[in-house]
This record gives structure tokens, C-alpha cells and sequence, in this order.
């Protein structure tokens, strides 16, 4: 028995191998390229026209009150927010002051922007 799985074992490859070099050289031929055709078919025209104008009627009902709960900001617990940093800071952050009009500013013109031409 040990033998013949042996046998099978060798044979099973070269089996494989067969089997996939005569599959590949059966079919020679390539699917006809279309020449004239483009990727997408070109859409169709219709004729549009605009419906007969229509005057929509609401029907209104009275609605039911929405259900309510009375929430309290003060039964909430209280726990401190812990943003995950494991270590304090060595020191303060500091600040500085910005003022947005201290910045110099330019008057923008769109006739002075470049121009390039399109190839």
C-alpha cells in the first residue's frame, strides 16, 4: 500500500503539469479586438418637454405631543475627563498673543495671476 501511494505521489505533479501545457495549447485564437466600437455606447437623445403644471394640496392634521422626560443636569455623576496622558508635563504651556491684523496682507487681482495657453 505504501507503494502505491508513492506511485500516486510522483505520478499527481506530472499529471498536473500535463494536464496544464495541452489546456494552454488547445486555444490558439484571441478574442476579435472591436475597432470601431468605443468603451461606451453613446447616450440617445430625447425630447424633453415640461409637464402641465400641478397645484399640490396639503392635507394638515393636527399632531400628537412629542413625549417629554424631564432630564436634570445634576443627577448626572460627576467622574474627572481623562484625556490618556500617562505623564505630567514638565512645565506650563505657554502662550503668546496673535493679532490677525499685524499681518501683511496683499491686494489680490485676478488679471495679474500667470496665463498659460492650452495645448
Amino acid at each position: 500500500m505504501k507503494q502505491l501511494k508513492s506511485h500516486w505521489a510522483n505520478f499527481m505533479p506530472l499529471l498536473f503539469a500535463f494536464i496544464l501545457i495541452t489546456s494552454c495549447n488547445n486555444y490558439n485564437e484571441a478574442p476579435p479586438f472591436p475597432t470601431s466600437e468605443n468603451e461606451y455606447t453613446q447616450p440617445k437623445t430625447k425630447s424633453f418637454e415640461f409637464s402641465k403644471p400641478d397645484t399640490l394640496q396639503w392635507v394638515t392634521s393636527k399632531l400628537k405631543t412629542l413625549p417629554s422626560k424631564k432630564f436634570s443636569w445634576d443627577k448626572l455623576p460627576s467622574t474627572p475627563m481623562d484625556i490618556g496622558l500617562p505623564y505630567k508635563l514638565k512645565a506650563p504651556l505657554t502662550t503668546k498673543p496673535f493679532n490677525w491684523d499685524s499681518l501683511p496682507s496683499t491686494p489680490f487681482s485676478l488679471e495679474n495671476l500667470p496665463k498659460q495657453d492650452l495645448k
